[in-house]
């Protein structure tokens, strides 16, 4: 939970949502609370060990965390520009 803010990315190390992209959205003693806007909504987040996440140094704005559309985009956005230029999702919008 060191230096993990709300608002923060991490990337999940463990667990059925392994590899998957997260957005911290609060914290208990011991467990990181983490939402993605679809599997994990904001009313009903996932809470993760944090030996278990891997940081980013991507920070959402607090306007990302208002509802889970709002996630949901932003995470898209995050996704999107971390994935390499010509991948088979790319080729797909086309």
């Amino acid at each position: 939970m060191k230096d993990l803010k709300i608002g923060q990315i991490v990337r999940s190390k463990a667990g059925r949502d392994k590899t998957r992209h997260l957005a911290v959205v609060g914290f208990l003693p011991g467990r990181v609370l983490v939402a993605d806007g679809r599997r994990h909504l904001l009313a009903d987040p996932k809470p993760k060990n944090p030996a278990h996440l891997a940081r980013t140094n991507t920070v959402l704005p607090a306007a990302a965390l208002s509802n889970d559309q709002q996630l949901k985009r932003a995470m898209d956005d995050f996704e999107a520009s971390i994935r390499p230029a010509g991948t088979e999702e790319d080729k797909k919008l086309v």
